[in-house]
């Protein structure tokens, strides 16, 4: 993946940086953790201060324009940012929790009571 910077606004009363780049990609349009990583390299910053807000991609071509913010606090990151793209960043780094693998044992344990209640009516 080819990251170029096509502009960057400071905002201090946000206390951000406004970044637009370009990417050009082969394949399926990359991951936002791969498009934060590499854009916090490109601009200096910590990898969690850095948050993707939209990559458009154009239909049948490998490139895609990217918008994102770079804080320089985390205060202020969570103040103005949705929760929604705060919750998508947050989660880069953690394994998923295998919740259904609780639940399988409930199911079994439904579906042997209503055979039980059948035998004794019968």
């Amino acid at each position: 993946m080819d990251l170029t910077i096509t502009k960057q606004t400071e905002n201090p009363l946000l206390s951000r940086k406004e970044v637009e780049a370009k990417i050009i990609f082969e394949g399926a349009t990359p991951k936002r953790s791969d498009v934060q990583k590499d854009l916090a390299k490109a601009v200096k910053a910590a990898e969690k201060m850095v948050i993707v807000q939209t990559i458009q991609t154009v239909f049948g071509q490998t490139q895609a324009q990217v918008v994102a913010h770079v804080y320089s606090d985390e205060n202020a990151m969570k103040a103005n940012e949705r929760a929604n793209l705060l919750e998508k960043h947050t989660g880069h780094g953690a394994e998923p929790e295998q919740p259904a693998q609780e639940e399988a044992p409930a199911a079994e344990e439904s579906a042997d009571a209503p055979a039980e209640e059948n035998t004794e009516a019968q």
